[in-house]
């Protein structure tokens, strides 16, 4: 069974003003994306569960792979999802999930570099 820590994992997220922020040192909105993005980076795929949701995901970092335990990360819309869901995770669960990632990352760029 999964954990959620009750903290969400810093980062640029936590100045966005669209989200309640004290406010942004952005250009412009693609400049936030940006930064979020390296944010993501920084964290790296292998420490992040995505699941998808309405038109974005909901991510969470992986602070421990056993027990597995994760904190939500507030990127672009903040989606979240239910408590119950999370509690059922495995590692089992993230195993499979870095596997998936891992086959599309492999696929995304075989086809560029066709």
């Amino acid at each position: 069974m999964a954990k959620l820590l009750k903290t969400q994992v810093k980062g640029h997220w936590d100045t966005q003003s669209y989200r309640g922020g004290v406010g942004c040192d952005c250009k412009d909105f693609s400049d936030c994306w940006k930064k979020e993005q390296a944010d993501l980076d920084e964290i790296g795929q292998d420490n992040i569960m995505s699941f998808p949701v309405a038109d974005g995901s909901a991510m969470y970092k992986v602070i421990k792979e056993k027990p597995l335990t994760l904190a939500h990360i507030p990127y672009g819309d903040a989606y979240q999802i239910p408590y119950a869901h999370i509690r059922g995770l495995t590692y089992a669960d993230l195993a499979q999930q870095r596997k998936w990632t891992k086959m599309w990352n492999n696929l995304s760029q075989d086809k560029v570099a066709k």
